[in-house]
């Protein structure tokens, strides 16, 4: 099962993928080409930081659909509202790829991610 992992390095807030648990991870890259920021990521509140990851998941999670930059932004403002905003910041978090597909239901993710019929642990 998929994963983000939101994780602190040296102070720094970190946004990895993992493709299943025990399994490297990889670094997300910002995506200031949807959301323009040169400051860090952050999460637990609405502020440019929780914005910087919120679009950079959704830049993930929607990598392989044909979206345009202002899809991919309202997507990533649902990311925000719905699960990055309301994270303690103070946290590492692993967010699974099943909790961001179902805020999308019409988006067709189940079938992309292969999650019908997952265990979702």
């Amino acid at each position: 099962m998929p994963e983000i992992l939101l994780r602190f390095c040296e102070g720094a807030a970190v946004v990895l993928y993992r493709d299943e648990p025990g399994v490297h991870a990889e670094n997300v890259p910002a995506r200031v080409d949807l959301f323009e920021y040169a400051g860090g990521y952050a999460w637990g509140y609405g502020g440019s930081g929780p914005n910087a990851v919120s679009h950079a998941i959704a830049g993930k999670l929607f990598e392989v659909v044909p979206l345009s930059h202002t899809e991919l932004a309202e997507r990533a403002h649902v990311i925000l509202d719905r699960v990055v905003g309301q994270l303690a910041g103070e946290k590492e978090h692993t967010i699974p790829y099943r909790s961001l597909v179902a805020l999308f239901p019409n988006d067709e993710l189940d079938e992309i991610y292969e999650l019908d019929g997952a265990d979702g642990d």
